[in-house]
């Protein structure tokens, strides 16, 4: 889903999107397109000032930008899985031990199991020191909660909403329009390819998985399915670009 439209200013993008959305394989093609990607902390060398870490797998509240005060020409790409494709990736990044923080204490719990479990993230209120975390009661509310920060709390104007599956499906019109919000030539997109992903092999595997919406469903039962269903907001789910059965 897009919600921004083009500006000249626009030079940096920053990748947002929760443990297990390909935001890895989305910095390094845009990094290797000649995008210039924000994210490190660092100190700013003219007034001392510790630059504050916009750490990409935070949940975007209502304060979090004002916590990090990211610059003005920065383009926000955030990435986006069907909740039970989402599920899958992260049982597999927990079984790995590849989820940092609160969520590796889900590490040996089932697929079901996991969907009933607390959905836990640091909050970027610990730039200002603050240890306070957010839980939901259950992990498919969890993604309810990425989905609405990404939809309410970022600007709009330089917000972009990409669902990993159709990026994935059909790369380059996906990562051009990006380039192409930021001053870079289409024609210098560099689709990365080599790195393992979510389903363990390289981007022609991960379009044969994700081309098939069904394949979202085989690792679950009818019961857990009727559980994420029941628990993920379908308003969310429609404006990330998404069908209400979580398909697109």
């Amino acid at each position: 889903m897009s919600v921004a439209t083009h500006s000249p200013s626009l030079r940096r993008v920053t990748i947002l999107g929760a443990y297990g959305t390909g935001t890895n394989w989305a910095k390094r093609t845009l990094r290797e397109s000649g995008v210039a990607i924000y994210e490190k902390a660092g100190v700013d060398r003219s007034t001392g000032e510790l630059k504050r870490h916009f750490f990409k797998h935070y949940v975007v509240e209502a304060d979090t930008i004002s916590i990090l005060r990211p610059p003005t020409d920065v383009f926000f790409v955030c990435l986006v899985k069907s909740p039970l494709f989402w599920i899958s990736s992260l049982h597999r990044m927990l079984a790995a031990n590849l989820v940092p923080g609160a969520m590796r204490t889900h590490r040996s719990l089932s697929l079901s199991e996991l969907i009933r479990a607390p959905g836990r993230m640091v909050s970027a209120r610990r730039e200002l020191g603050d240890k306070t975390g957010i839980e939901t009661a259950t992990v498919p509310e969890l993604w309810n909660l990425y989905a609405l920060g990404y939809t309410r709390h970022l600007p709009r104007e330089r917000t972009l909403v990409l669902p990993y599956e159709q990026a994935v499906r059909n790369p380059r019109p996906a990562f051009e329009d990006i380039l192409g919000r930021v001053g870079v030539a289409g024609s210098s997109l560099v689709v990365h390819s080599k790195r393992r992903m979510g389903t363990g092999h390289g981007l022609h595997d991960a379009q044969r998985y994700y081309g098939n919406d069904a394949n979202r469903l085989e690792p679950f039962s009818d019961s857990d399915i009727a559980f994420v269903d029941q628990r993920t907001d379908a308003t969310l789910l429609t404006e990330l670009g998404y069908r209400l059965d979580g398909s697109i």
